[in-house]
């Protein structure tokens, strides 16, 4: 696509998000490796023959790049680990005064922005390693964040990924405590300091309180297909096959990195939320 002069560039940037949208509807090729069914359906004003050739060229793009990502037909066992903040009720009566809570990705995108939660089964997770925004120009141009975000001494940023989870029962019944001394491995000292310094600020404590953070892990056994591959590739794939989107009960593509799912919590609550993919990143 390189050469392209302002108007060229214009007219496939509009050819992208008709193919986009017309993607989002071509049904799933038996396998990765699968010759292309026949041509789909465009747009009436985008039958000329040079448009056509564009539009080809982005499916054998994305079949190219779908082609990267592994697929474990059988599924696989995993184990996640997380760090958790049971907060719960204890800071309700500041809840005036509190900031939102920012989902922040080191891309800069956000997942969520919205106040804090106060209940018996209120609580904040994370990973337990450090993320870092790498781009100073990037981290210097957000704003609100300055919870999630901050300059470290070596001049990267810390990213603090958090999102809210509900300790009750069921929360108990997938996650296991476990000692952070015996597994060093998995769960990171310094990501733990910038958790715990990130929930200070959240929730205006003094900078030496002590927290209960737990460490947990989660075993999981996916008996259904797993795909795995770098952020680029799976939307890639994503965009062809519509029947890998129906089973991961994903609604909507969010064009150019994120994914409209349904999800069920543990409790039998239900909803759709957005789901933001780095692009660079292994999944």
């Amino acid at each position: 696509f390189d050469g392209l002069d302002g108007s060229s560039s214009q007219q496939l940037a509009q050819v992208h998000r008709e193919f986009v949208g017309v993607m989002a509807h071509v049904p799933l090729l038996q396998n990765t490796t699968a010759v292309s069914e026949p041509w789909m359906k465009v747009p009436g004003w985008a039958r000329a023959a040079d448009v056509d050739a564009w539009v080809q060229k982005f499916t054998e793009r994305d079949e190219r790049k779908a082609g990267f990502v592994k697929v474990y037909e059988q599924g696989c066992k995993e184990t996640a680990y997380r760090y958790v903040f049971p907060y719960k009720e204890q800071y309700k009566e500041k809840r005036a005064t509190l900031q939102n809570l920012i989902t922040i990705l080191p891309t800069g995108n956000r997942e969520n922005d919205e106040p804090l939660l106060h209940n018996k089964e209120a609580g904040l997770i994370a990973y337990t390693y450090c993320q870092t925004m790498e781009d100073k120009e990037l981290a210097e141009q957000q704003r609100d964040v300055d919870t999630f975000l901050w300059a470290r001494q070596d001049g990267n940023f810390a990213v603090i990924q958090t999102w809210p989870v509900e300790v009750n029962e069921a929360f108990f019944k997938r996650f296991e405590e476990v000692p952070t001394s015996q597994d060093t491995e998995h769960f990171k000292p310094q990501a733990l300091d910038e958790f715990k310094r990130s929930m200070r600020e959240l929730f205006q404590l003094p900078k030496n309180e002590n927290l209960t953070v737990w460490s947990v892990k989660k075993a999981t056994e996916h008996k259904h297909p797993v795909y795995v591959g770098k952020g680029d590739h799976l939307m890639a794939m994503l965009r062809i096959f519509k029947d890998i989107r129906d089973a991961l009960d994903i609604t909507t593509l969010v064009e150019p990195d994120g994914i409209e799912c349904r999800w069920t919590s543990g409790s039998g609550n239900s909803g759709k939320n957005v789901w933001l993919i780095d692009l660079t990143v292994e999944y």
